[in-house]
C-alpha cells in the first residue's frame, strides 16, 4: 500500500515534535550524496527551519520511508 509523502513527513515531524519543513531539510542533509540544501529565501522563519534541521538526526528507517514515498511520486 502506498503512503503519501506528506503522510510520511507528518508522521516523522510529529514523532520529533517539529515541522515537515525541518524533516525535509534533514532528509536532504542525510542523503548519501551529501547534498547541501539552498533555501533560496530571506524569510527568517524558513532559514531557521533549515538551521533546525541540522539538529534533527533522522533514523535510516525514517530516511528510507521518505525516499520510498518520493519514488512513488
Amino acid at each position: 500500500q502506498s503512503v503519501s509523502l506528506r503522510t510520511v513527513l507528518e508522521t516523522i515531524a510529529k514523532e520529533h515534535q517539529t515541522d515537515i519543513d525541518v524533516v525535509m531539510y534533514a532528509f536532504v542533509l542525510k542523503h548519501p550524496a551529501e547534498i547541501m540544501p539552498i533555501t533560496g529565501t530571506m524569510n527568517v522563519g524558513r532559514v531557521k527551519k533549515a538551521v533546525d534541521a541540522l539538529e534533527l538526526d533522522l533514523t535510516y528507517d525514517e530516511w528510507y520511508a521518505n525516499f520510498g514515498s518520493i519514488q512513488r511520486i
